[in-house]
Parts: C-alpha cells; structure tokens; sequence
C-alpha cells in the first residue's frame, strides 16, 4: 500500500512541474517506456513513467524525472520487484541524445521479508525524433547490466 502511494504522491509532483511551465518545449506530456534486458544477463523487466521538467530552448539538452518499476529475475542472485526512482539527464543534438541517470532503487523480494535498496545507475544512448512520439533507449547500468527500450510519448 506504501508503494501505490508513494508513486502517486510522484505522479502528482510531475503533473505540478508539468503545469507549472505550460509553454516550455520540453512538457510534452508523459512517456512510457518498456525495458528489458537480456534473460541471461539479469533477466530483467522494466515498465517507467517519464517526465521532461526542464531543458533548453535549442533542444540540445534536457532532464526528466524517471519512475521505473519491474521485475528483476534469478540470474543476478535477487529476484523479485524494483521501484526506481531517478532523474534523466539528456545531452545531444537533433534526435540523437546520451542519456545519464543517478538514482535509488528498492528490491522487494521475493525470497524473503527482506527489502533491499540499491544505486540505480544508468548511461545510455537515446533516439527520439523531434515532433514524433517514439523513443528508443539502449544502455549499460546497475541494475540492469544491459537494456534496450522502446517508448512513446502519451
């Protein structure tokens, strides 16, 4: 129950920052991506919900606040569910971006009572073309070793 309501308590947060600059070229609404990672590395899948709150004019760079939740298999010794929370920070040109993305993650597993926090640490490439509503991510980090993603812009 604490779960559901701290990621509500964040969607409202987003929605704020979102309605709190209306014309900024970056609030164009949520994204949603999916994430998975190969099943012999981590085995790991990840559902996130993006926001964009703040970049320049020339669309060179951008940070977003990132909620991901998924489930982490067996292959990495933990299994179970992760909530991540973390900011996105975008540096590029045109469609073309380097994604970087510090945070914190909690582990609930499932093999015990046991919930666990985790560094949530991400470095990646991201394509999205501007004015279209795809996005996709590849990348390395902890926790997922290796991810590819596609999303779009609700």
């Amino acid at each position: 129950m604490r779960l559901i309501a701290l990621v509500l308590l964040l969607l409202t947060f987003f929605m704020r920052l979102q309605a709190a600059n209306p014309d900024s070229l970056y609030n164009t609404g949520f994204a949603l991506h999916f994430s998975a990672t190969p099943p012999l590395v981590s085995g790991m899948y990840i559902v996130s919900i993006e926001n964009k709150i703040a970049g320049r004019n020339n669309g060179s760079a951008f940070v977003s606040a990132m909620v991901h939740g998924g489930y982490v298999g067996s292959n990495m010794g933990w299994s179970g569910f992760l909530l991540a929370l973390a900011p996105d920070f975008n540096l590029g040109r045109g469609s073309r971006f380097v994604e970087f993305s510090p945070g914190i993650a909690l582990h609930i597993s499932e093999q015990s009572d046991r919930n666990e926090l985790h560094p949530w640490l991400h470095l990646g490439y991201r394509r999205q073309k501007p004015g279209k509503s795809g996005v996709f991510r590849a990348g390395i980090g902890y926790p997922t070793i290796l991810y590819l993603g596609y999303g779009v812009r609700l």
